[in-house]
């Protein structure tokens, strides 16, 4: 079942820095949940799962791959023990974006060869980082380039995604439902309808979590107030901000913030 993909910008004007390259094993789990607050993270499959970002889920096959940039939860349905090629890695702070990739792709054919390229850099990597890194470069060029094999989508499908992509640009905002459906030429209702079947939430629901989850990652990886995190997903009242996080997190603000101090980290695992 494929809800939509989504696509994200992309600095690859500079060279990226592999800070980790190594094998990934996990599973079998009913959904491990992962979130890198400062690095991006690039993922080759040899193994069918069930891959979800946001309210969109994505199955993976042998073949696949995925990019997820820094603080972006993803989570992951393994029905067996599972093993893949993950890199962990920034890139310099005056990178320019200049491209869009998006989360999960079919590297058809190429898969094989850019499973031994990428090999060859995890194997490279702490003799001869720089070399590593220019590895890493080639294929995340090529994943963006026009003859990548994308994953297809409907145009209802884009609609979805085009929607998903204005709300988090305006999580710290108002956001108009209506006003998004204006600029992407639909009715108000036909958005509705079609975010529904696309994600199975309603798009209320949908701005609720991911604004719950912009603050969980600012209270987890930051020493904001909590009027200064509030205001960063659009909400100057204090209590229904603390109602928001317990209703979609189960936990208050400060709890969340406690268990973060107290070292449950949420990144995954190397």
């Amino acid at each position: 079942m494929l809800s939509c993909v989504p696509v994200y910008p992309i600095p690859l004007s500079s060279r990226p820095i592999i800070q980790h390259i190594t094998f990934g094993v996990h599973g079998p789990s009913k959904g491990d949940r992962f979130i890198m607050p400062n690095h991006w993270c690039i993922q080759l499959y040899t193994y069918s799962a069930e891959f979800h970002v946001g309210d969109s889920r994505i199955d993976v096959h042998p073949g696949y791959a995925s990019v997820t940039p820094p603080a972006t939860e993803w989570r992951f349905v393994y029905p067996a023990r599972s093993m893949h090629l993950v890199a962990h890695f920034i890139f310099p702070e005056d990178a320019v974006i200049d491209r869009t990739i998006p989360v999960m792709q079919d590297l058809g054919d190429d898969f094989g060869r850019i499973y031994q390229e990428f090999t060859r850099a995890m194997h490279i990597w702490f003799a001869d980082p720089m070399s590593a890194d220019v590895c890493l470069w080639n294929i995340l060029l090529e994943m963006t380039s026009p003859h990548a094999h994308a994953i297809s989508l409907t145009h209802q499908q884009l609609l979805v995604q085009k929607a998903q992509t204005r709300i988090e640009d305006r999580l710290a905002g108002e956001i108009s439902i209506a006003s998004i459906a204006n600029e992407l030429g639909v009715s108000h209702n036909h958005l509705t309808r079609l975010f529904k079947a696309g994600t199975g939430a309603t798009v209320v629901a949908y701005i609720r979590k991911r604004r719950a989850i912009r603050a969980r990652l600012l209270l987890e990886t930051t020493n904001l107030p909590m009027n200064l995190i509030a205001a960063n997903i659009g909400m100057e009242d204090q209590r229904y901000f603390s109602r928001l996080i317990r209703s979609e997190l189960g936990n208050t603000p400060t709890e969340i913030r406690r268990k973060a101090q107290s070292g449950k980290s949420i990144c995954p695992p190397l």
